[in-house]
């Protein structure tokens, strides 16, 4: 996607498009909050191709062990609870394809990807995007709490900080030889 696409979608969710240079024939989105404001007979060309992507909010394991009450699954509880109340919800992506059938899309495809939070992935591939994920969300973790927890839930930046530095934590060791 082109900074200068997401600029368009960024402005045009909250402004009038009306000049038909700001028409395409396919884009795409991540994290988008209102596919209404994206699909607009000014915004696509006819018979062009708009895709949605976005994480799976609370997040989940595929072998299921992932729990709610875990550090990552509090993590994703969180996120939905406090995004929800400040009316900007963070868990659609389920919803994107009952969203883009209503607004008026036709030929809808979903398909879900497997995306490793780290490195404990035995593939080579899912293992490397694994890394590059832990990294994002390592370096940016007080990025996107910060705000979020601080405005919705009432944390103080000091809570919100201890909760990032304790999500940080990490235990490990060895099984004896004998």
């Amino acid at each position: 996607m082109s900074t200068l696409f997401v600029f368009r979608l960024v402005w045009g969710l909250t402004r009038h498009w009306s000049q038909a240079a700001d028409t395409f024939d396919n884009d795409s989105a991540l994290s988008i909050l209102y596919i209404n404001k994206a699909y607009k007979p000014s915004a696509l060309e006819p018979g062009g191709w708009f895709e949605m992507q976005d994480i799976v909010i609370p997040y989940r394991s595929d072998d299921g062990t992932l729990e709610p009450d875990s550090p990552l699954g509090r993590l994703g509880g969180l996120f939905r609870d406090a995004s929800h109340a400040l009316k900007r919800p963070m868990d659609v992506a389920v919803q994107y394809r009952g969203m883009m059938g209503k607004a008026g899309f036709t030929n809808l495809v979903e398909r879900e990807f497997k995306w490793p939070l780290n490195t404990w992935p035995k593939d080579r591939r899912y293992k490397e995007i694994g890394a590059w994920t832990f990294q994002n969300y390592n370096l940016g973790l007080e990025g996107l709490t910060l705000a979020l927890f601080t405005r919705a839930l009432n944390w103080t930046s000091e809570e919100t900080l201890a909760y990032c530095a304790e999500r940080r934590l990490v235990v490990y060791g060895q099984k004896p030889e004998k």
